[in-house]
């Protein structure tokens, strides 16, 4: 094995320690008489090779549909006005267009 390589294989166990260890990482550095330097030094390279390794699952949500209940109001010249609750607008649509028709 490679110098390299120890060394690599010696910050990847000193970073998975610190990240189950819940300590800051100057306390972790300081408790195992670990340069904070190089520690970040090793965090950012390991860090960008491990970026590279592939892709991350991402699970989609499904879209959130909210219904909502639709009234249409017309109001006639002579003060009368005509209410539809629930209706759908391509109904009432086809309704005024009979009606114009007629």
């Amino acid at each position: 094995m490679k110098a390299d390589e120890a060394k690599q294989t010696a910050w990847i166990g000193h970073l998975q320690d610190w990240e189950s260890s819940g300590e800051t990482r100057g306390k972790f550095c300081a408790s195992r008489g670990l340069s904070i330097h190089a520690f970040d030094y090793w965090r950012q390279r390991l860090g960008k090779a491990r970026s590279r390794k592939g892709f991350v699952p991402v699970v989609a949500a499904a879209p959130v549909v909210k219904e909502v209940e639709q009234s249409v109001e017309i109001r006639l010249p002579i003060g009368v006005s005509l209410i539809w609750q629930g209706a759908a607008v391509e109904s009432v649509a086809a309704l005024l267009r009979a009606l114009s028709l007629a």
